[in-house]
Protein backbone atom coordinates (compact mmCIF):
# COMPACT_ATOMS: atom_id res chain seq x y z
CA UNK A 1 0.00 0.00 0.00
CA UNK A 2 1.60 3.50 -0.84
CA UNK A 3 1.39 6.18 1.83
CA UNK A 4 -1.16 9.40 1.36
CA UNK A 5 0.14 12.61 0.44
CA UNK A 6 -1.00 15.88 1.30
CA UNK A 7 -1.77 19.21 -0.51
CA UNK A 8 2.06 19.21 -1.36
CA UNK A 9 2.86 15.76 -2.23
CA UNK A 10 4.59 15.07 0.64
CA UNK A 11 3.34 13.59 3.94
CA UNK A 12 3.99 15.94 6.79
CA UNK A 13 5.15 12.99 9.19
CA UNK A 14 8.08 12.10 6.37
CA UNK A 15 9.30 16.04 6.44
CA UNK A 16 10.70 16.04 10.49
CA UNK A 17 12.67 13.04 9.70
CA UNK A 18 14.58 14.34 6.64
CA UNK A 19 15.56 17.29 8.48
CA UNK A 20 16.55 15.39 11.38
CA UNK A 21 18.93 13.05 8.99
CA UNK A 22 19.93 15.61 7.44
CA UNK A 23 22.49 17.27 9.67
CA UNK A 24 24.23 14.08 10.64
CA UNK A 25 24.14 11.94 7.09
CA UNK A 26 25.69 15.01 5.72
CA UNK A 27 28.40 15.51 8.41
CA UNK A 28 29.81 11.76 8.19
CA UNK A 29 33.08 11.08 7.09
CA UNK A 30 32.90 14.42 4.97
CA UNK A 31 30.88 12.60 1.87
CA UNK A 32 27.25 12.72 0.70
CA UNK A 33 25.38 10.00 1.83
CA UNK A 34 25.59 8.06 -1.65
CA UNK A 35 28.89 8.01 -1.10
CA UNK A 36 29.15 6.16 2.49
CA UNK A 37 29.92 2.98 2.00
CA UNK A 38 26.61 0.55 2.80
CA UNK A 39 25.92 -2.77 2.50
CA UNK A 40 22.09 -3.44 0.83
CA UNK A 41 21.63 -6.50 -0.80
CA UNK A 42 18.21 -5.14 -2.35
CA UNK A 43 19.96 -2.52 -4.07
CA UNK A 44 22.54 -5.12 -5.46
CA UNK A 45 20.39 -7.13 -7.03
CA UNK A 46 18.04 -4.87 -8.55
CA UNK A 47 20.93 -3.15 -10.31
CA UNK A 48 22.01 -6.73 -11.52
CA UNK A 49 19.07 -6.35 -13.94
CA UNK A 50 18.89 -4.80 -16.80
CA UNK A 51 14.41 -3.76 -17.02
CA UNK A 52 14.97 -3.19 -21.06
CA UNK A 53 15.88 -6.93 -21.62
CA UNK A 54 12.61 -7.80 -20.03
CA UNK A 55 10.07 -8.11 -23.24
CA UNK A 56 6.41 -7.78 -21.92
CA UNK A 57 2.96 -7.56 -24.17
CA UNK A 58 1.10 -4.27 -24.35
CA UNK A 59 -2.32 -4.53 -25.65
CA UNK A 60 -1.69 -0.98 -27.61
CA UNK A 61 2.55 0.48 -27.54
CA UNK A 62 3.12 3.97 -26.49
CA UNK A 63 3.69 6.46 -29.19
CA UNK A 64 7.48 6.92 -29.23
CA UNK A 65 9.40 10.44 -27.98
CA UNK A 66 10.87 12.25 -30.38
CA UNK A 67 14.77 11.73 -30.29
CA UNK A 68 16.53 15.26 -30.24
CA UNK A 69 19.60 15.21 -32.24
CA UNK A 70 23.16 16.88 -30.93
CA UNK A 71 23.76 17.79 -27.73
CA UNK A 72 21.25 19.33 -25.14
CA UNK A 73 20.99 20.33 -21.23
CA UNK A 74 17.53 19.14 -20.07
CA UNK A 75 15.85 19.36 -16.51
CA UNK A 76 14.00 16.28 -15.91
CA UNK A 77 11.31 15.35 -13.55
CA UNK A 78 10.14 11.82 -12.52
CA UNK A 79 6.57 12.12 -10.36
CA UNK A 80 5.09 9.35 -8.46
CA UNK A 81 1.85 8.34 -9.79
CA UNK A 82 -1.01 10.31 -7.93
CA UNK A 83 2.06 12.46 -6.45
CA UNK A 84 2.01 9.65 -3.85
CA UNK A 85 5.19 9.04 -1.68
CA UNK A 86 8.03 6.57 -3.76
CA UNK A 87 11.21 7.30 -1.11
CA UNK A 88 10.04 6.00 2.37
CA UNK A 89 13.75 5.54 4.07
CA UNK A 90 17.04 6.23 3.37
CA UNK A 91 17.81 3.12 1.36
CA UNK A 92 15.42 4.34 -1.23
CA UNK A 93 17.34 7.39 -1.61
CA UNK A 94 20.33 5.72 -1.88
CA UNK A 95 18.68 2.72 -4.42
CA UNK A 96 17.62 5.70 -6.65
CA UNK A 97 20.67 7.56 -7.00
CA UNK A 98 22.44 3.74 -7.22
CA UNK A 99 20.40 3.61 -10.05
CA UNK A 100 21.53 6.64 -11.78
CA UNK A 101 24.90 6.04 -11.56
CA UNK A 102 24.67 3.05 -12.96
CA UNK A 103 22.34 4.56 -15.94
CA UNK A 104 25.32 7.21 -16.18
CA UNK A 105 27.74 4.06 -17.12
CA UNK A 106 25.24 2.01 -19.47
CA UNK A 107 24.45 5.10 -21.80
CA UNK A 108 26.98 7.62 -20.71
CA UNK A 109 25.43 11.37 -19.74
CA UNK A 110 26.48 14.77 -17.68
CA UNK A 111 24.89 14.88 -14.48
CA UNK A 112 25.10 18.65 -13.29
CA UNK A 113 22.23 19.26 -10.32
CA UNK A 114 19.55 16.22 -8.37
CA UNK A 115 17.31 16.25 -5.84
CA UNK A 116 15.36 13.26 -4.61
CA UNK A 117 12.60 14.43 -3.22
CA UNK A 118 9.39 12.11 -1.20
CA UNK A 119 7.45 11.77 -4.15
CA UNK A 120 9.67 13.08 -7.07
CA UNK A 121 13.39 12.73 -8.53
CA UNK A 122 14.88 16.44 -10.31
CA UNK A 123 17.91 16.34 -12.77
CA UNK A 124 19.40 18.35 -14.93
CA UNK A 125 21.46 17.12 -17.48
CA UNK A 126 23.39 16.61 -20.77
CA UNK A 127 23.01 14.38 -22.98
CA UNK A 128 25.29 13.92 -25.75
CA UNK A 129 24.43 13.20 -29.42
CA UNK A 130 23.92 9.70 -30.52
CA UNK A 131 22.55 9.18 -26.25
CA UNK A 132 18.75 9.17 -26.07
CA UNK A 133 17.23 10.58 -22.97
CA UNK A 134 13.98 8.46 -23.32
CA UNK A 135 16.27 5.42 -23.04
CA UNK A 136 18.14 6.70 -20.02
CA UNK A 137 14.72 7.47 -18.37
CA UNK A 138 13.77 4.63 -18.58
CA UNK A 139 16.37 2.62 -17.61
CA UNK A 140 16.13 4.59 -14.66
CA UNK A 141 12.42 4.71 -13.91
CA UNK A 142 12.08 1.09 -14.33
CA UNK A 143 15.13 -0.47 -12.51
CA UNK A 144 13.72 1.87 -9.36
CA UNK A 145 9.99 0.04 -10.03
CA UNK A 146 11.70 -3.09 -9.99
CA UNK A 147 13.45 -2.16 -6.45
CA UNK A 148 10.37 -0.75 -4.94
CA UNK A 149 7.91 -3.57 -5.83
CA UNK A 150 10.68 -6.05 -4.37
CA UNK A 151 10.82 -4.31 -1.45
CA UNK A 152 7.26 -3.55 -0.44
CA UNK A 153 5.38 -5.86 -2.72
CA UNK A 154 3.55 -3.08 -4.28
CA UNK A 155 1.75 -3.53 -7.39
CA UNK A 156 0.47 -1.49 -10.02
CA UNK A 157 2.23 1.93 -11.82
CA UNK A 158 4.57 3.35 -9.34
CA UNK A 159 5.52 6.32 -12.00
CA UNK A 160 3.01 9.02 -13.19
CA UNK A 161 3.50 8.51 -16.71
CA UNK A 162 7.17 8.53 -17.96
CA UNK A 163 8.86 11.51 -17.30
CA UNK A 164 8.84 15.57 -17.75
CA UNK A 165 11.78 17.05 -19.60
CA UNK A 166 12.70 20.16 -20.80
CA UNK A 167 15.42 21.08 -23.06
CA UNK A 168 17.32 24.10 -21.49
CA UNK A 169 17.67 26.96 -23.61
CA UNK A 170 20.22 29.17 -22.57
CA UNK A 171 22.82 30.03 -19.75
CA UNK A 172 20.24 32.45 -17.19
CA UNK A 173 18.15 29.65 -17.16
CA UNK A 174 20.42 26.94 -16.67
CA UNK A 175 22.00 28.74 -13.75
CA UNK A 176 18.55 29.38 -12.57
CA UNK A 177 17.56 26.02 -12.95
CA UNK A 178 20.48 24.32 -10.70
CA UNK A 179 19.28 26.37 -7.57
CA UNK A 180 15.75 25.99 -8.40
CA UNK A 181 15.98 21.93 -8.10
CA UNK A 182 18.16 22.33 -4.98
CA UNK A 183 15.69 24.49 -3.59
CA UNK A 184 12.82 21.96 -3.49
CA UNK A 185 13.28 20.77 -0.08
CA UNK A 186 12.87 24.28 1.13
CA UNK A 187 9.70 25.05 -1.02
CA UNK A 188 8.12 21.57 0.42
CA UNK A 189 8.82 23.04 4.28
CA UNK A 190 11.73 19.69 4.73
CA UNK A 191 14.28 22.06 5.53
CA UNK A 192 15.13 26.12 6.33
CA UNK A 193 18.24 25.83 4.25
CA UNK A 194 19.19 23.34 1.35
CA UNK A 195 22.29 22.50 3.00
CA UNK A 196 20.13 20.71 5.60
CA UNK A 197 18.75 18.16 3.17
CA UNK A 198 20.83 15.61 2.45
CA UNK A 199 19.97 14.18 -0.94
CA UNK A 200 20.59 16.61 -3.37
CA UNK A 201 23.73 17.63 -5.02
CA UNK A 202 23.76 21.33 -2.99
CA UNK A 203 26.62 20.86 -0.63
CA UNK A 204 28.54 19.82 -3.36
CA UNK A 205 28.45 23.17 -5.19
CA UNK A 206 27.70 25.37 -2.28
CA UNK A 207 30.56 23.66 0.59
CA UNK A 208 32.90 21.79 -1.95
CA UNK A 209 31.74 18.19 -0.51
CA UNK A 210 32.87 15.17 -2.83
CA UNK A 211 29.80 13.37 -4.71
CA UNK A 212 30.83 10.98 -7.30
CA UNK A 213 27.52 11.70 -9.19
CA UNK A 214 28.35 14.98 -10.25
CA UNK A 215 29.67 16.59 -13.04
CA UNK A 216 30.16 20.25 -12.52
CA UNK A 217 28.21 22.73 -14.38
CA UNK A 218 30.86 24.62 -16.18
CA UNK A 219 28.95 27.61 -15.42
CA UNK A 220 29.49 26.92 -11.90
CA UNK A 221 33.31 26.68 -12.39
CA UNK A 222 33.17 30.02 -14.14
CA UNK A 223 32.31 31.82 -11.40
CA UNK A 224 35.59 32.31 -9.54
CA UNK A 225 38.75 30.63 -10.00
CA UNK A 226 39.52 30.25 -6.37
CA UNK A 227 37.26 26.91 -4.99
CA UNK A 228 36.83 28.69 -1.65
CA UNK A 229 35.18 32.04 -3.79
CA UNK A 230 32.97 29.87 -6.39
CA UNK A 231 31.64 28.43 -3.51
CA UNK A 232 30.59 31.41 -1.55
CA UNK A 233 29.20 32.66 -4.78
CA UNK A 234 27.11 29.89 -5.06
CA UNK A 235 25.85 30.31 -1.99
CA UNK A 236 25.30 34.07 -2.12
CA UNK A 237 23.05 33.39 -5.12
CA UNK A 238 21.14 30.57 -3.53
CA UNK A 239 20.33 33.08 -0.72
CA UNK A 240 19.30 35.43 -2.91
CA UNK A 241 16.92 33.33 -4.90
CA UNK A 242 15.66 31.96 -1.21
CA UNK A 243 14.94 36.45 -0.92
CA UNK A 244 13.45 36.38 -3.60
CA UNK A 245 11.59 33.01 -4.09
CA UNK A 246 11.60 31.59 -8.01
CA UNK A 247 7.76 31.99 -9.13
CA UNK A 248 6.84 28.78 -10.32
CA UNK A 249 6.53 28.55 -14.45
CA UNK A 250 6.08 26.19 -17.36
CA UNK A 251 9.85 25.90 -17.90
CA UNK A 252 10.39 24.65 -14.67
Amino acid sequence: MMPARDEKGVVGAYAPSIAQRGQSLLGQKGTVPFDQKRDSPLVDNCLERTPLRCKRKRAMPRTARPIESGTAIYHVVSRGNNKNIIFLDDEDFYAMLAIVQKAKKETPFLLYHYCVMNNHLHMQLLVSGGQNLAIIMKTINQTYSLYYKKKYGFVGHLWQGRFHSRIVTDEAYQSICGIYIELNPVRAGITKNPEGYPWSSYVTYAYGQPDSLIDQNPLYLSLAVNPMERQAEYRAMTRAWQQNPIKKRKDF
